[in-house]
């Protein structure tokens, strides 16, 4: 896997297929939960702290141009920090997965399986996993290529679909006697649906290049 390169254009249709989607069915009426109108103030709070995040990485990239992840840790760190920190980068994710799966989870068994529960149902998921785990990082960045015009699809239709149910009060500019301190614990308690910008570590020094050809003219 280490030789493997990926596209600029693959990692951020990744980031755009996978991501996205995942901040569609749970994540607003959690956080109006706690923020009501004033969520998307709660959102954009988290979204800034994400764009800081992405900002460090690639400068991290940048300085350390060529090199992995994991070999950043190492001539920086040492071994054993750089064995514990990649312990606690896996324990992050698999956190980090643990609310998406379970979401999607109770959206089929809601919307499509009411009344006969299937465990087996979610065994594709997991076989997609292991086959993407084995295969690297360039079978993720080829089938972001297809996959980012299914999953804007998708979120076209479902939006387009929501309209004749919303309501448009919902999205005034600022809710009034919503105290500030809501917002911060609607912003806090959905960090987990946020921090997608540390998926590119798995990317760093596996970018491709592509140089333009130098033509001379005599």
């Amino acid at each position: 896997m280490s030789n493997e390169k990926v596209k600029l254009r693959q990692v951020c249709f990744s980031l755009i297929a996978f991501a996205t989607v995942l901040k569609i069915i749970v994540l607003p009426s959690f956080v109006s939960g706690f923020a009501k109108e004033n969520l998307w103030i709660s959102i954009l709070l988290n979204f800034i702290l994400d764009g800081a995040m992405i900002f460090i990485i690639l400068k991290i990239s940048d300085r350390f141009k060529g090199l992995t992840f994991y070999q950043i840790l190492i001539e920086n760190c040492g071994e054993i920090p750089t064995k514990i920190i990649m312990c606690l980068y896996a324990l992050y994710f698999i956190l980090k997965a643990y609310v998406p799966i379970l979401e999607q989870k109770s959206f089929v068994e809601i919307a499509l399986y009411e009344t006969t529960h299937v465990v087996w149902i979610f065994a594709p998921i997991f076989l997609i996993s292991c086959f993407f785990s084995y295969k690297g990082l360039k079978t993720v960045g080829r089938i972001s290529d297809l996959l980012i015009w299914v999953s804007l699809f998708a979120i076209i239709v479902l939006l387009s679909l929501s309209i004749p149910a919303c309501d448009l009060t919902n999205l005034l500019p600022i809710a009034i006697g919503v105290p500030f301190k809501n917002v911060l614990q609607g912003s806090r308690f959905s960090l987990l649906w946020f921090f997608d910008s540390t998926y590119i570590l798995f990317f760093i020094g596996k970018f491709k290049t592509e140089k333009l050809a130098k033509t001379k003219i005599i």
